[in-house]
């Protein structure tokens, strides 16, 4: 088996044991933004909640592409860009990349999408422990372009998300758990969890 596939497999059994854990307390949200399939999901920084909202996604029945090295130029017959705003070196490791590149990337998918007319959703899931250089830089690069955006409230303690969704005037939603998730896709996409 690849390092790759190793990697993936830990970070998804890691995040089925959060979500297990973070399942208490889910809150009534209101979603001011609504978006269309088909969905595709990326992480440009290659910080690992990717598999959050992908994982949770499957409780309504939502098809989700995931492309972890999603290009603009495959962004073709996609209607929703979901982006997972974070920065990881081990993440970057793993994926044989750099923050540079990465910020390449996410400029090139965030200029394909504007184009195309592709949503973009920005969500930031890890919290204050996915917080730190590689992380803001991706926030700062990514956040002002997006449609609506998404974040635990742990990783806005300084308020960044405001500020920038405040300037920019894009709808925010801070939540408190992971599990939120799952009402705010059913929103999102006028999909109904069974």
């Amino acid at each position: 088996m690849s390092t790759r596939k190793i990697s993936f497999l830990t970070v998804l059994f890691l995040l089925i044991a959060f979500l297990w854990v973070d399942l208490g307390g889910a809150q009534e949200t209101k979603v001011p933004f609504t978006a269309e399939t088909p969905v595709v999901l990326t992480n440009p920084g290659q910080a690992p909640e990717y598999s959050i909202p992908y994982l949770l996604a499957q409780r309504i029945n939502l098809p989700i592409t995931m492309n972890l090295n999603l290009e603009g130029k495959e962004l073709n017959g996609f209607k929703t860009l979901i982006m997972i705003i974070g920065g990881s070196g081990k993440g970057l490791g793993a994926a044989g990349t750099n923050m540079q590149s990465e910020a390449e990337r996410a400029k090139q998918l965030i200029a394909t999408a504007k184009e195309k007319g592709i949503k973009i959703i920005g969500m930031h899931l890890g919290g204050e422990g996915r917080r730190g250089p590689n992380s803001d830089m991706m926030i700062e690069l990514v956040t002002p372009h997006c449609d609506y955006v998404i974040v635990k409230a742990d990783g806005n303690e300084d308020g960044i998300f405001n500020r920038i969704c405040e300037e920019h005037k894009i709808p925010l939603t801070i939540i408190e758990k992971s599990l939120a998730l799952v009402d705010i896709l059913s929103m999102l996409f006028g999909k109904v969890a069974e």
